[in-house]
């Protein structure tokens, strides 16, 4: 019974001590933006987005908070992932549009108002059926992936779209355990990896998941257009 009892105790210290285990404390990190300014996001030195945060921020893609955070790990919205493309695409910033572009996009000077019909009229986004774009809903990582690629397609040349348009219609990628030919996004995803810009998620131990239908964070956000657009920017 005393060996029973011994075993008991350690196996109670060495689960106390998984969960107190506490993480690194965040470091402030730097970003130099393009017009010299500097940029202190206090919450991203720990985490495995860091670089490509840092470099996107320096391009003025992607921005923090006025509090001094990046929230890596929270989820993009719609609106958010629209000006995050418009920024991508190196116009100055839109003036306010005369007509709404959707129906639930009515406030004519709303700080997402002018990316959202810009990208409207360039045909790189477009909403549901019933007239809505739903600005507040979160997005997936195939819409955003989706989104991506349609403003990834207007930067590039002829030669790179019929690039693109041979991936998409070839046959699908099998780099996902979970990716099947019946999903409205598989031709996109196929040809991203084709192309570098997404590698998917650890699921099984020989193979990755794209995970299409879950939210998508900041951070994965902003690796995608890292993938995407760093070297063009």
């Amino acid at each position: 019974s005393s060996k029973t009892a011994y075993v008991q105790v350690t196996i109670a210290v060495g689960a106390t001590d998984q969960v107190t285990e506490e993480p690194p404390a965040e470091e402030p990190v730097d970003a130099v933006t393009n017009d010299g300014e500097t940029i202190t996001l206090e919450d991203i030195s720990n985490h495995w987005g860091k670089d490509m945060i840092t470099g996107m921020v320096e391009k003025g893609i992607v921005k923090g908070y006025d509090d001094g955070t990046f929230k890596p790990n929270s989820n993009l919205n719609r609106a958010e992932a629209a000006a995050l493309l418009y920024r991508v695409l190196g116009l100055e910033e839109p003036a306010a549009p005369t007509l709404a572009p959707f129906t639930d996009v009515t406030d004519l000077a709303g700080w997402f108002t002018g990316y959202v019909s810009h990208l409207k009229e360039l045909l790189i986004i477009g909403g549901y059926a019933d007239g809505s774009f739903k600005p507040g809903a979160e997005i997936n990582r195939a819409e955003f992936l989706k989104l991506a690629m349609n403003t990834y397609k207007y930067l590039v040349s002829a030669e790179t779209k019929a690039t693109i348009t041979g991936y998409e219609t070839g046959a699908m990628t099998t780099a996902y355990a979970d990716l099947k030919s019946t999903d409205w996004f598989a031709s996109t995803v196929t040809a991203a990896t084709q192309l570098g810009f997404v590698g998917g998620k650890d699921c099984q131990t020989d193979k990755k998941c794209f995970d299409g239908g879950s939210l998508i964070t900041r951070a994965e956000a902003t690796k995608i257009l890292y993938n995407m657009f760093f070297t063009m920017l």
